[in-house]
């Protein structure tokens, strides 16, 4: 019984306080992101077409480092691997479900069938990549600059760094960071990265 092992104590920490810092991050991410929007009732909207894709990244990217971080923390509270990895890429598609059903009551934006499949995508991809090769070997990777975008239209796009680097998508850019080591011989400490970016978004 591989449950007997599992350190009870650091487990139940855990939880209570990863459960406790994201509601923290809920209430701040609605006062960030949707304190100005009216209210609706629940609703779709297709949104697939907008942004260039680049929301959908960050879907992806959110899910996939929330699966990784709770894999993480489940295996230091000696969960075994495979439990750690399956309950954790549930749990990184589960803690976006919330942001969908911010979308859905503002009438602003709409509930969007393709984050919710990013949010699934992002998690699949950690999954997908421990039960293939027992390790990450291509990892999604951030990088922001500030860009002069948000000035014409703050209430969408920010108004302040940390703001504009959750809203503004024209100065966001995503990576796929491969190990190629692990693929090729190849120096251990390069990596190919290919990014994507768009802007000209207002």
């Amino acid at each position: 019984d591989t449950t007997a092992h599992i350190n009870k104590k650091k487990l139940n920490r855990f939880i209570v306080v990863s459960s406790a810092t994201y509601g923290a991050s809920l209430v701040a991410l609605h006062y960030l992101w949707y304190d100005d929007a009216n209210k609706q009732s629940f609703q779709f909207f297709n949104d697939n077409a907008e942004w260039k894709q680049i929301d959908k990244l960050g879907h992806f990217y959110a899910a996939f480092h929330l699966s990784a971080f709770t894999s993480r923390m489940l295996q230091h509270c000696d969960v075994p691997v495979r439990k750690s990895d399956l309950a954790a890429a549930i749990t990184g598609f589960a803690l976006l479900v919330p942001i969908e059903i911010f979308d859905g009551f503002s009438d602003a934006y709409g509930a969007s069938a393709g984050d919710l499949a990013a949010d699934a995508g992002g998690a699949l991809f950690y999954l997908g990549q421990k039960r293939l090769w027992d390790e990450i070997r291509i990892h999604p990777k951030f990088s922001f600059d500030r860009t002069g975008y948000a000035q014409q239209r703050p209430n969408v796009l920010g108004d302040g760094w940390y703001s504009e680097m959750l809203k503004d998508y024209n100065g966001q850019t995503y990576w796929f960071s491969f190990d190629l080591d692990k693929f090729i011989p190849f120096p251990k400490w390069l990596n190919l990265a290919v990014g994507y970016g768009a802007e000209a978004m207002i």
